[in-house]
């Protein structure tokens, strides 16, 4: 952020906390954009570079649709009653006002239409960079997990009505924390105390008791609430399952879920793509299905476009194209300025064996 220049033009939109675009692709920024999105947290952006006009990043879903679905999330939330410390469980009467007030017909179809723009891009890798404001992610973490998770159902072969009943329950697995008071959810997860932490690890159960009274919920959907903090070794919450006693949906989010915590920073320090695939990777087959973790790698970016890196032969490049193997992307390296010639080098990792990724630049 550091480097900007009025007049730099955005080559990806930034996104406000809600999930609604704050800045589009082509805006020219000026000295009061630069100022709003420092003040709001946003810590990366892309610029559009003469030199790397050809340099691309897919977005998974369209304006549109995302849109959609995080109005859909403002209305559902509306309709829950934000709750005391102590008091964290509706009544019966309650959830039935929340289900009465639920449109059943008009969150399907965006959920299905989530899918299916992911399904035309199944092969898309998301470039995960934290741009968008720090002060509250919910509804924005709910629509990005609920694309990662798809895509990773995609990747393990799952049926379209599968994919479906999963991206029904992601995008409503948070629901659990709209009766919590607010100030609690913009805190870190490794600053909140010990009561606070009892407070947190019962929106899971809240969660699951709001999905089961929305008309049109599967059971399975429901479950996804209920069961994404669980863990394959049984020390996850709120009832310690393992194994194959976590519905597969659940599974496959537990992964999204930590991962976006984890470049977002909620879950501590911040961190590159990368650096949270190798946290996410050292707790496969112990935390998290070995399997998941295989799948969902594959449609991560882990050096998204656009990243500066240095190689190990020392040289430092733009990562201009992604490959089959997210670790191994195709790497431009600007060497010397002539006038208006610019001579570079491009390393295609899958091709050069022996080169690699030594560290992202800043």
């Amino acid at each position: 952020m550091n480097t900007l220049k009025v007049g730099d033009v955005l080559a990806k939109p930034i996104y406000a906390s809600d999930g609604r675009v704050l800045l589009s692709q082509g805006v020219a920024l000026t000295s009061g954009y630069i100022a709003r999105m420092i003040n709001l947290g946003v810590s990366k952006v892309y610029i559009e570079d003469k030199l790397l006009a050809d340099v691309t990043v897919d977005e998974p879903l369209t304006d549109r649709t995302r849109n959609a679905a995080i109005q859909i999330l403002e209305d559902i939330t509306d309709t829950i009653p934000v709750k005391k410390e102590g008091l964290l469980t509706l009544s019966n009467d309650e959830l039935d006002r929340v289900s009465s007030k639920f449109n059943s017909a008009r969150y399907i179809a965006v959920v299905k239409e989530i899918v299916s723009e992911l399904i035309g891009k199944m092969d898309v890798m998301v470039h995960l960079a934290d741009m968008r404001e720090r002060s509250d992610f919910l509804f924005s973490h709910s629509v990005t997990t609920t694309v990662l998770s798809t895509l990773c159902g995609l990747g393990m072969g799952l049926s379209r009505k599968q994919l479906d009943e999963l991206a029904t329950g992601c995008l409503l697995h948070d629901i659990g924390f709209t009766i919590i008071d607010p100030a609690l959810l913009r805190k870190p997860i490794n600053v909140i105390t010990a009561d606070e932490a009892a407070l947190f690890r019962k929106h899971a159960a809240v969660g699951l008791a709001i999905m089961k009274k929305l008309p049109g919920i599967s059971l399975p959907s429901a479950y996804v609430a209920g069961q994404h903090h669980e863990l394959m070794d049984g020390t996850g919450f709120p009832n310690r399952l393992r194994g194959d006693q976590i519905h597969l949906y659940s599974r496959i989010l537990a992964v999204a879920d930590f991962f976006d915590n984890l470049i977002t920073g909620k879950a501590g320090k911040t961190l590159l793509p990368h650096q949270a695939y190798e946290v996410v990777l050292a707790q496969s087959g112990t935390k998290f299905d070995h399997n998941v973790v295989a799948s969902f790698v594959r449609h991560i970016a882990l050096y998204p476009n656009g990243s500066t890196v240095l190689l190990t032969t020392n040289e430092t490049g733009i990562v201009v194209r992604q490959t089959s193997s997210p670790a191994r992307p195709v790497v431009r390296v600007f060497r010397k300025r002539t006038g208006d010639e610019v001579d570079f080098k491009e390393y295609d990792m899958l091709k050069e064996l022996t080169v690699f990724i030594k560290e992202v630049v800043d």
